[in-house]
């Protein structure tokens, strides 16, 4: 098996073994230090009950950052598998980064209700 192969089954296997730990911590660290698109090669290698508990392992807000890097069809596709709970947790996330995003590029600020 060549290298990048190789890469791409031991984050594989360190996902789900992170993720079953329950240590969102270490989850966390390891997919920051394997970058997004190994996260996501990685990902699609587990079965859909292994990555719903990689993305429930993590915060909402790690997750929705995961999330945000990948493809939109994939991204809707792995929400949509998740918990509804969860679900609505990461998309608040995901709502919460647009709103910054908004404010940091276009200098928009939110409009104060009266």
């Amino acid at each position: 098996m060549d290298t990048n192969g190789e890469s791409v089954l031991s984050s594989w296997n360190s996902l789900r073994e992170l993720a079953d730990a329950g240590d969102s911590h270490k989850l966390e660290k390891f997919i920051e230090s394997i970058g997004p698109s190994e996260a996501f090669r990685a990902l699609l290698r587990l079965t859909a009950e292994e990555r719903d508990k990689v993305l429930t392992t993590l915060a909402p807000k790690e997750a929705a950052d995961l999330i945000e890097k990948i493809p939109y069809e994939l991204a809707a596709d792995l929400i949509e598998e998740l918990p509804a709970e969860d679900a609505a947790s990461i998309v608040n996330e995901m709502a919460v980064h647009c709103v910054d995003y908004t404010i940091l590029v276009c200098g928009w600020a939110p409009i104060a209700s009266s």
